[in-house]
């Protein structure tokens, strides 16, 4: 008889604690061609799904001048777990804050796991540029592009989601 393997409660939320948010980072990129409407084209959403961190760095923020920006280390609380619709879910706001000048114009938001945070300091945004870790998502930021200063900040909700089909 062969046994089909289950993902228990304890299973997925391990998934989003341990194995996503591994040197989790949110950062900021400018790049319009990935598209900037809640409405992409298929082109549009192919290029995000193909985007690689070598063109995310390339393509990060902040290059001339940091004026503040950094790499957002993304430090996630325990999941919920919905039992009843098999998702677990884990959700944390953050903010980019620009101190001595403009940060952007920046059009998308990526996050990536497993990145380089070893030696990140906010002198060196967190590591800005480099191009260790695996993008999870990008998504184009409300009235992109966008530019922020002081005081302004811009808030983003890093969302993770992970739903297993029900058993039958």
């Amino acid at each position: 008889m062969t046994k089909i393997p289950t993902y228990t409660n304890e299973i997925r939320k391990s998934i989003i604690d341990n194995y996503l948010s591994f040197n989790l980072v949110a950062f900021l990129i400018y790049k319009p061609s990935l598209g900037i409407t809640d409405a992409p084209t298929n082109a549009e959403l192919n290029l995000r799904k193909e985007l690689t961190m070598e063109e995310a760095a390339a393509s990060e923020i902040g290059g001339i001048n940091l004026n503040g920006y950094s790499r957002i280390i993304v430090d996630l609380a325990s999941s919920v777990n919905n039992n009843i619709d098999n998702l677990s879910t884990n959700t944390k706001d953050i903010y980019f804050i620009p101190t001595t000048g403009i940060i952007g114009p920046f059009t998308h938001v990526v996050v990536a796991r497993g990145a380089n945070i070893t030696g990140g300091t906010i002198a060196n945004g967190n590591n800005r540029g480099n191009i260790t870790g695996t993008i999870i998502y990008t998504e184009p930021v409300v009235n992109a592009p966008l530019i922020i200063e002081p005081p302004q900040q811009f808030k983003f909700t890093v969302n993770l989601n992970l739903a297993t089909k029900p058993s039958t």
